[in-house]
């Protein structure tokens, strides 16, 4: 459980869930959407081209090779 000033300074809904890490010596808190948000931002375009449809070009010229 957090305490109040901590719930109500991060806006926590109940329910809502919390991603919690170790970095160093010291635990970070941060909502899971907001980790969704940043991971979404990082993967979606890379100099104007798709990760993930590259990814999925690559999978499918794999598979298609004997």
């Amino acid at each position: 459980m957090l305490p109040a000033p901590f719930r109500k300074a991060l806006d926590l809904s109940v329910g809502e869930h919390l991603v919690v890490r170790l970095e160093a010596d010291h635990l970070v808190i941060e909502k899971s959407a907001a980790v969704e948000r940043r991971v979404h931002q990082r993967f979606r375009k890379a100099d104007g081209r798709s990760l993930a449809d590259e990814l999925i070009e690559e999978r499918r010229r794999e598979a298609a090779s004997p």
